[in-house]
């Protein structure tokens, strides 16, 4: 809001990550932990944790030849997420530009310019070194779910015509709206399209208690 009281425009970029509690890497953690001052004992434990972990497939009452699980951390425990916040933590520090809001998987990335040109720019700059980030730490993005959105007053929204976002040399959908921890924000910032989506899913419900 401050931002378009300033006149400025505002360019958002919503990173969903592919499986990436499945993807974490057990080294790559393990210094990660080591450089926040986590003790070696604990880390000794740590390694115990991750380590000697099998998983099976059964079909029809019949099971898999086991098989060692040497990435990731332990879905549906305490652990696990927290962590996946450890292992991305530092992932703010790759950017110089944008801010970033981080939460679990879902990684927003945003920017304000005076124009259309340095918005591109930076985003595109900044997109860059996030994809270097994400290759060192063996992630990986989900493409279809990557969206971008610009946030602008209704006159200018009008004047913009779409931009050319990448990320691994693929251009991102811009979007009128985007869902993010499941509010939609609009363009314009009207929350609108949010409250009739509500609304929608209020009636739903209602309908099924009577």
């Amino acid at each position: 809001l401050v931002n378009l009281d300033n006149k400025k425009i505002t360019g958002a970029v919503s990173i969903d990550l592919r499986k990436a509690f499945d993807t974490v890497d057990h080294t790559i953690l393990q210094e990660k932990l080591k450089s926040i001052g986590f003790s070696t004992s604990v880390l000794v434990w740590f390694t115990s944790y991750l380590s000697n972990r099998t998983q099976v497939t059964t079909i029809n009452n019949s099971m898999s030849t086991p098989k060692p699980v040497t990435v990731g951390v332990p879905q549906r425990s305490i652990l696990g997420p927290l962590l996946f916040l450890i292992y991305i933590n530092d992932l703010p520090q790759c950017l110089k530009h944008c801010k970033s809001i981080l939460y679990a998987d879902d990684t927003l990335l945003y920017y304000s310019a005076d124009n259309i040109s340095e918005l591109q720019s930076k985003l595109n700059s900044e997109l860059q070194s996030l994809s270097t980030y994400l290759n060192h730490n063996h992630l990986t993005i989900k493409h279809d779910k990557t969206k971008f959105i610009i946030f602008a007053g209704r006159q200018r929204l009008k004047t913009i015509s779409n931009l050319n976002i990448t990320i691994y040399d693929r251009k991102i959908n811009q979007e009128h709206a985007l869902e993010y921890l499941g509010i939609t924000i609009s363009e314009n910032l009207s929350w609108n399209e949010y409250i009739e989506n509500l609304m929608s899913k209020i009636n739903q419900r209602l309908g099924i208690l009577r």
